[in-house]
Formats: structure tokens, C-alpha cells, sequence
């Protein structure tokens, strides 16, 4: 009786194997099977044809057809595939089977007749044998079978089922329990099958193993470069060996058969053989131990023996041996002993550091070299740390084990990796390692690894110095060039190929003064003479470009020496100063037109002031004379005061415009001082209350006690009096203005009022030229640049200005200036009007005007002055003789006259002895900001604008005459 395997196919590696084998016979089996299963399909359709007609039978035909046809297909494709891919073969031939079920499951369905119990029972008798049939064609495969029968049979069963009677639950009971018949048997059927297939395939596999294993036995055997002999053990008899054994003794092969193995024992060791041999009696094995034997020629040569005791089948003691030749070893590790001496002492001598990576043992040989390159002494260091672990700069691990691994495996000639290594004072320094396994087993694994370990931190600081500067001289704006000393092109960057058009493939070796334009070749040699005797040389110099023309440079031209001082290279480091040089041509041109343009302007706002003040002067002087006139009239002289109201409103609007101009041209110039906030705000308060009596506003102040700021004592009275006047003028009868100055970081002095305010969206407007938000046509005189003029004060002063505002309720302006760092507190009289003196004595005034109103108005306006008496010229010669005539104590002299100006006639009354120390006051039109400075450096002792201010023209009389001695 056959025992049952214990191990599935599978488990024994027979799985791929049985699978084939199922295929093959399923398929072998296919085509008898498609043919049988044809005839029956007709045959089945032609005696149901006249109960179920022929569309149906025909139909069923044509769809068994199809798929009998596909699985030829799948048939002959399989045969043309052989043996490969049995498994996806096998699911093919099951999914084949499947679709071959379900076409004569729709036949059994179609076919079966509902009413004809004969015909019933032979559809159900017709399937049940293509069941049985499939059961034994298909028996290797269970899945294959149940798969069929399952499909085929099922639908009789609902057939049957359906008829809803006693017969049909009877039959359709016999067709399930039919159903699991035929699969119980398949399983059971494709177990038996598997076993024997699997015993055949089992048996026939061990005979090609036994066949295998003995041919890999006599091939080894006889291709072993080693010794291997059987002899018997009682006297020592050669019985089999192989050639190497030949090879080692010089016998031949039917020398040696008459030979044992006593006859190439040398005597000395017959004793220790002996020993080896009871050994191996008592251990079934002896050695291994070396001994010598002899050769046919009688030398001796050393071998290695090991062997162990068997027993051939009559029972007699066998030896088998290897028998290995130690000459060609004992050579090698002499050589070996005297290779690593030679190793040791490189290794210590070496200025780099070396090391040797035994792979089999893992241990590495480190250089004393090596380990004070890292500052090691005796430490530990295992090969791992070393070579792709701690002591690696963690960025540089996986490249360097990258590099290693590479070579181990035969990728590359020679391990070569650039990285850092740390030191045992926890820095790093960087190291090239190049290595070469020098010894590899016969299977190509690696054995031996040497390498040399090279300090490469120098070097690399110097490359990445080195890649530093080539990165910056690429991506430089500037042109750059390198030649030798003889000025050989040697490199240039990118920008100086983009600025000329030349290569450096172009220009390198020729000289650089080769690609200059032709006229300044010459010049260029001299200056590149004098930067390798000065050591360099800057200035701007003609280049020439590639597509023709040439273009401006700043350039530098510097040197390079070598270390006994010789110049070893020259470079020049230029830009393209074209675009720079015509630009400051632009700007001077424009400076120049900007400076006549100035000129021009400033001309005109001198003269425009003297033309506007000279006929002022006259309709205000004696308007003012008017006013005082005791014989006029009350009803003159109200007159006579619109008149002057009327003139001083035209005398703002012109030094407003005036002002407005001086502002933006520059013109204006600022003494900034500290100043007491309470006395501008008193004196700014003082002048308008006249202003808001008719209205009666109310005037307040709130100044912070000692509040002061760095100013221009006038610009900042001017800025105050025009927010002031607009807090009146634009306020509500019976309303107020309330002055506020507080100090913080910087001091704030606000103007508030209740008057008609400004709308939020319209604040913006505040601050434009000629702008008076529509205030145009109504009571409220005034110009709209009043505003402009006092911000660009405050801002010149080193301040800001502000407004807030709600209509219908008030605004607030405020005026914020630097805190001043020292107070001193001034008495000025500016503006305030000098009563004459009590007791005045006769003076002589000599007044040089050609304009006779002017004339006239200083002489009605001098009655006030009794002492006084007048004598004029109309013209600069006039007022000189009349000078040397009378000698006058003081000289009131216009700057414009029409034989010369003021400044000159002043020189020549300088000159004069007669009048080289007399008083004298400049009286003009011109009332342009530094006039009076300018008047006073030149040595006029006072200066006046026009309009006189009758008071304070009064009042500078009184004070210039006072210092004069009456003789």
C-alpha cells in the first residue's frame, strides 16, 4: 500500500510544478470533450425543436457555438505559450469551463419544455450526463467541475421549481442533490489526482536531484585544485584520486594506484600518522595537521591533511583525505609577513593618513599619521564610526557611504569621497579619502580595502574662497579683465562680454590694447606703464565695441604681484560711464537754466516789488497825512482812511505774492533763535484787536508758563497773525478766539475759534494756492495763499501744521516747533512808534529820490519833525554836490535812481571826506528778504521799504540822529 505524502505540493516546491501538470492534461483533454458536448447540444436541440421552435434552438446553437469556439482560441493560444504562466493558463481554462456552464445552463433554461413531462426529463437527463461527462474530463481540477455543472444545472432545477407541483419539487430536488454528487466527487476525484501527480512528480524530482548532486560530486572531485584521495585503512592503499593529487606528487595515475599512502610518508612522521590513524578508528575523523610528503623525485613539499572513516559495502575500512599542497600558501604568507612589514612601515612614514579595512574581521588599521591629523591617541575607533557613521559630518554621510558602497559592489575602479571628519576637539576638518579594495574573494565579495586620508581643509577653504570671488566677479555689474603681465587678455567676466561684444574666446592671449579704439591704444599702453610703476591708475577712458563705436569707461587698473614683488597679472574694472557722463551734463545744463532761471526770477520779483511799493508808498503816505490833517474834514477824513485801509490791503496782497514766490524760489532765509511764545502771541493779539472790536470777538491767550521754541522770531509773528486774522474774519459776531500753546516733546500753539468751521471733506483744500473754498464773493477779503505761505514757514522752521474743524461749531489750527534749547529774553520795538524827543535839536536831512510823490510824502511826513530841515536831489551827481554843500547829518538814499543805484552812490559819499562818516539810510521799493542784510554788509546804517510806515519811518530817524553829535 502506498503511504499518503505528508507535505501539500506546495510546502515541497512542487506547486508550480502540479499546476503545469493540471493544465496540460485539462487541456489534452479540451478538445474530445468540445466535440462530444457538440453532438449532444445538437442532438438535444433537434428533438426539443418542435416544442420550443427553431429561433430558440437556433439561438442557443449560435451562443454554444461562440463560446466553444473561444475556447478553442484559448486552447491553441495556450499551446503556442507551452509551460509559461500555468496559473494565469489555468484561470483561462476555468473561466472557459465557467462560460461553457452558463451557455448549457441557458440551453436547459430555453429548451425545457413546460408542458411535455418526456421532453422535461430528457433536457434534465441530457444535462445530467454532460455533467457527469465534464466530471471526468474536467477531474483535476474540482473548480473547473463545479464551476461547469453549477451553471449548467442549476437553471433545470428553477425550471423545475417553477412548475410549482409535486413532480417539479421532486425533480428539482433531484437535480440539487445530482449538484452535490458530481462536486463532492470532484473534490475528492482532484485530491486522488493531486497525491499521484504529486508522488510521480516527487519520485521523478529526487532521481534528477540524485543525478544532479552525483555529477556535482565527480565534477568537484575531479576540478579540485585540492588533493582528495580514498584508501584503505588497513594498509594504506591508494583506491581513487584525483588529478590535483597527481599534479602535486609528479606520479602517474597507474603509478600511484600501486602505491599507499606509507610509500610518501616520510619516516620522521611515520609515528605521528600512526597516532592519526588511531584517531581516526576512535573518531571517525582525523586533522587536520601538516606534515610533509615526498614527491617521485623524492623532494618534499608540505601538505594539509583531514579526512574522515567510511565503509564500503562489504564493510571494509575506507579513508577518505584531502590532501592539500601548503607550498604555494607557505610562499604566500611569507610574502604576506613581509608585505604587511613593508604595509607598517609605510602606513607610519606616510604623511598622510592611511588605513586598512580587514572586511571579513571588520578591523581597521589606523595611521599614527591618521590620528593625529583628528587629534586621536589611543581611542577605540571602530571602522563603522569612522567610514559612514559619527565621526562624518552628518551632511556628507550618505554621499560618502554612497562612494564606499559604489565600490564595494564593483561600480567604480576606486572609492574616492570628499568630506569632514570630526575631530576629537568636536570641530571638523575636511579630508579627501581615496581607497581600492586590493583584495576580493573569488566570488568578487570584497576582503581588503586600503586608503589614503588627505587634510583637505586648507584647500577647500581656498576653493570656496576661490568660488566665492569667481561668483562675485560673474555676477558683477562692472566690467572685469585679467591679463599677464605683458597685458595678455587671461579672463573676462560676463559684463564685460555684454558691455564690448567681444569673447573671452576672442580675446584671450591677445593684448588688451588691441580691442581700444586705435587713437588711444597708445595712451592706454602709458597708463597701464603707470599702474605697474604706481601700483594702479583710475580715470575715464574710451572702449570699443564689437558692433562698432565706442563708449566711455571708469575705469581702475590695479596689479598683481608675486611674492619677490614682480607684477604677475593686471586686471581693469571699468563701467559704462557714458549714460553717467551725459547725465551730469544734463544736470549742469539744467543747473545752469535753473540758476539764470532764478536770476531771471528773482530779477523780476525785485522789480515788480519796486514798481508796486514806489506808487504805494505815495497813496499810503498821504493817506496817513490825511488821517492826521487836524484842518481836514470828518467826513475827508474817513475818506482818507478807506484809502489808506484800502492801500494796506493792497500792500498785503503784494507781499503775500511776494512772500509766496520768495517761498518757492528759495528766496527766503530764516534766523531761527529762541523764542518766548508769550511775547509773539501778546504782540500777535495786541495788532489784531482793532481787527475783531467792530465784530466784537474775543481775544484770549493760554500760554504754558516759560514755553519757547526754536524760530524765526518775524516768519513766526507772520505765521501766527494770518491764522489769527482768519479766525476773526471767518467767526460769528460776539464770537471768541482762544490762543493755546502747551508743550510736550515739542511745543503746539493752536488758534481755536467759533466761527462758521470747514467741512471735513473740503480740509484738504485748506493748504492749495489761490484756493479760498468759495469765499470768493463774499465780505471776507483775501487772496487764499495766506495759508500756503504760513505752512511752508512752519515747515522751513523746522515744524508741522494742522487744522481740525466742524461745521458750524469752530476750527482749530495749530502750528507745532522744536523746543528751544536756551531762552533769552529779548525787548523789541519793532513796529511801536518813537514820540520825538523832547528837546530836539536843528538837523540838516538830505534825501536823494527821483520820484517827486515820494519826495513830497517824506517832506509832509517830516513836518512832524520841526528841527528837521529837507533838502533834496532827484538824481545820484545832484545829491553828491549837494552833499559837499551842506554836509547833512543824514542821508536818506533810494536804491533806485536813474543815473546809478544806491550801492554805488553810497561807495562815492564813502569816499567823500566830507561825507565818509555820515549816517545813511537806505529807502526803498525793493523789499526782497536779504535786501536789508545786504544793504547793511554794503554800509548803509538803516534801511526802509516802501510804503513807509509813517511811525516806524519816524521812529529810525529819531534813533539813527541820536547817535550822531550835533557840532
Amino acid at each position: 500500500m502506498v503511504e499518503r505524502p505528508s507535505l501539500a505540493a506546495n510546502e515541497i516546491g512542487l506547486g508550480p510544478a502540479l499546476t503545469a501538470e493540471r493544465v496540460r492534461e485539462l487541456y489534452a483533454g479540451l478538445p474530445y470533450s468540445l466535440i462530444v458536448s457538440s453532438l449532444m447540444a445538437i442532438l438535444l436541440a433537434a428533438l426539443q425543436w418542435p416544442l420550443v421552435g427553431g429561433g430558440v434552438a437556433f439561438g442557443w446553437l449560435g451562443l454554444l457555438g461562440v463560446v466553444q469556439l473561444a475556447r478553442v482560441g484559448l486552447a491553441l493560444h495556450q499551446r503556442r505559450r507551452g509551460a509559461h504562466a500555468p496559473f494565469r493558463a489555468l484561470w483561462h481554462f476555468r473561466i472557459g469551463a465557467t462560460a461553457s456552464g452558463i451557455a448549457w445552463g441557458i440551453g436547459g433554461y430555453l429548451l425545457f419544455p413546460l408542458t411535455d413531462p418526456a421532453h422535461q426529463a430528457f433536457v434534465a437527463f441530457a444535462l445530467g450526463g454532460i455533467g457527469a461527462g465534464a466530471s471526468i474530463s474536467l477531474a483535476c481540477d474540482r473548480v473547473s467541475v463545479i464551476a461547469f455543472v453549477v451553471t449548467a444545472l442549476l437553471p433545470v432545477a428553477l425550471r423545475y421549481a417553477s412548475l410549482a407541483e409535486s413532480m417539479g419539487w421532486a425533480m428539482t430536488a433531484l437535480v440539487l442533490l445530482y449538484l452535490s454528487y458530481l462536486g463532492t466527487n470532484a473534490v475528492r476525484t482532484q485530491r486522488r489526482m493531486d497525491e499521484h501527480t504529486t508522488l510521480r512528480l516527487l519520485s521523478t524530482l529526487q532521481q534528477q536531484r540524485l543525478d544532479e548532486s552525483e555529477a556535482k560530486l565527480r565534477h568537484l572531485f575531479e576540478l579540485s585544485p585540492v588533493g582528495i584521495t580514498l584508501n584503505r585503512l588497513d594498509d594504506g592503499r591508494f583506491l581513487e584520486f584525483n588529478d590535483a593529487l597527481l599534479l602535486a606528487t609528479g606520479y602517474q595515475r597507474n603509478e600511484l594506484m600501486q602505491r599507499s599512502y606509507w610509500d610518501l610518508t616520510p619516516s620522521e612522521f611515520v609515528a605521528e600518522e600512526r597516532q592519526a590513524l588511531a584517531d581516526l578508528r576512535r573518531n571517525g575523523r582525523y586533522g587536520p595537521y601538516e606534515k610533509f610528503y615526498l614527491r617521485k623525485d623524492g623532494s618534499r613539499f608540505p601538505v594539509l591533511l583531514h579526512g574522515v572513516l567510511v565503509h564500503d559495502r562489504r564493510g571494509r575500512e575506507l579513508i577518505w583525505s584531502i590532501v592539500q599542497d601548503m607550498t604555494a600558501a607557505r610562499t604566500a604568507q611569507e610574502a604576506l609577513r613581509l608585505s604587511e612589514a613593508r604595509w607598517r612601515f609605510a602606513i607610519e612614514g606616510n604623511s598622510d593618513g592611511l588605513w586598512e579595512w580587514d572586511l571579513v574581521s571588520g578591523e581597521i588599521t589606523f595611521s599614527a599619521r591618521w590620528r593625529a591629523l583628528l587629534g586621536y591617541g589611543d581611542e577605540v575607533l571602530h571602522g563603522g564610526r569612522v567610514l559612514c557613521g559619527e565621526l562624518i559630518h552628518p551632511d556628507d554621510r550618505a554621499a560618502t557611504e554612497a562612494a564606499l558602497m559604489g565600490h564595494l559592489a564593483g561600480d567604480s575602479p576606486q572609492y574616492e569621497a570628499l568630506h569632514r571628519l570630526l575631530c576629537r576637539d568636536g570641530s571638523y576638518r575636511w579630508v579627501l579619502t581615496r581607497g581600492k579594495v586590493v583584495e576580493r574573494s573569488e566570488d568578487g565579495q570584497p576582503l581588503r580595502l586600503i586608503a589614503i586620508t588627505i587634510d583637505f581643509t586648507e584647500r577647500k577653504q581656498l576653493e570656496e574662497e576661490l568660488d566665492l570671488f569667481r561668483r562675485i566677479v560673474d555676477s558683477a555689474a562692472q566690467g572685469i579683465s585679467c591679463t599677464d603681465a605683458e597685458g595678455r587678455v587671461l579672463y573676462i567676466n560676463p559684463a564685460h562680454q555684454r558691455l564690448t561684444g567681444f569673447t573671452l574666446e576672442e580675446m584671450r592671449g591677445r593684448p588688451l590694447a588691441e580691442f581700444l579704439p586705435s587713437a588711444n591704444q597708445a595712451q592706454f599702453e602709458s597708463d597701464l606703464a603707470t599702474a605697474r610703476s604706481e601700483g594702479g591708475w583710475s580715470g575715464q577712458f574710451p572702449m570699443a565695441r564689437r558692433a562698432g563705436g565706442e563708449f566711455v569707461t571708469l575705469s581702475h587698473l590695479g596689479v598683481v604681484r608675486g611674492r619677490d614683488g614682480e607684477v604677475r597679472n593686471l586686471f581693469d574694472i571699468f563701467t559704462d560711464h557714458t549714460a553717467e557722463l551725459e547725465r551730469q551734463q544734463a544736470l549742469t545744463r539744467a543747473r545752469d537754466e535753473a540758476l539764470r532761471a532764478n536770476l531771471a526770477k528773482s530779477e523780476f520779483l525785485s522789480r515788480m516789488s519796486h514798481e508796486l511799493r514806489t506808487p504805494l508808498n505815495a497813496i499810503l503816505g498821504f493817506a496817513q497825512l490825511l488821517e492826521t490833517d487836524p484842518d481836514l474834514g470828518e467826513a475827508s477824513r474817513d475818506d482818507a482812511g478807506e484809502i489808506h485801509k484800502a492801500g494796506q490791503h493792497l500792500l498785503g496782497l503784494i507781499n503775500e505774492v511776494l512772500d509766496l514766490a520768495k517761498v518757492e524760489t528759495g528766496h527766503i532765509h530764516l534766523s531761527l533763535e529762541p523764542v518766548v511764545c508769550a511775547d509773539v502771541v501778546a504782540s500777535c493779539l495786541d495788532l489784531l484787536r482793532p481787527l475783531a472790536e467792530p465784530t466784537q470777538i474775543r481775544l484770549e491767550a493760554e500760554v504754558a508758563s516759560g514755553a519757547a521754541v526754536q524760530a524765526d522770531r518775524t516768519r513766526l509773528k507772520q505765521a501766527l497773525l494770518n491764522l489769527i486774522s482768519n479766525a476773526i474774519k471767518y467767526n460769528r459776531p460776539g464770537g471768541e478766539v482762544r490762543v493755546v500753546v502747551t508743550v510736550a516733546e515739542r511745543v503746539r500753539l493752536t488758534v481755536v475759534d467759533s466761527g462758521i468751521g470747514i467741512a471735513e471733506q473740503r480740509l484738504g483744500e485748506l493748504f492749495e494756492s489761490f484756493n479760498r473754498l468759495d469765499a470768493e464773493g463774499g465780505p471776507v477779503e483775501g487772496t487764499g495763499i495766506g495759508l500756503v505761505i504760513t505752512r511752508k514757514l512752519v515747515e522751513l522752521m523746522g515744524g508741522t501744521i494742522g487744522v481740525a474743524s466742524e461745521q458750524g461749531v469752530g476750527s482749530q489750527f495749530w502750528i507745532e516747533l522744536p523746543l528751544a534749547e536756551s531762552v533769552q529774553l529779548l525787548e523789541t520795538a519793532v513796529g511801536e512808534e518813537v514820540p520825538a524827543p523832547a528837546e530836539q535839536p536843528s538837523r540838516t536831512l538830505l534825501y536823494i529820490e527821483d520820484n517827486p510823490a515820494n519826495l513830497k510824502l517824506v517832506g509832509q511826513i517830516l513836518k512832524q519833525r520841526p528841527a528837521l530841515r529837507l533838502i533834496t536831489a532827484a538824481q545820484g551827481r545832484d545829491g553828491i554836490e549837494l552833499a559837499q554843500r551842506h554836509q547833512p547829518d543824514l542821508i536818506l538814499l533810494d536804491i533806485h535812481l536813474p543815473d546809478q543805484d544806491g550801492y554805488t552812490l553810497l561807495a562815492q559819499l564813502r569816499q567823500q571826506p566830507a561825507t565818509a562818516h555820515t549816517p545813511t539810510i537806505a529807502v526803498t521799493a525793493n523789499a526782497m528778504v536779504g535786501e536789508a542784510q545786504y544793504a547793511s554788509e554794503q554800509g548803509f546804517d538803516g534801511y526802509i521799504s516802501k510804503p513807509l510806515d509813517m511811525g516806524a519811518f519816524l521812529a529810525l530817524i529819531d534813533r539813527t540822529l541820536q547817535g550822531v553829535n550835533h557840532g
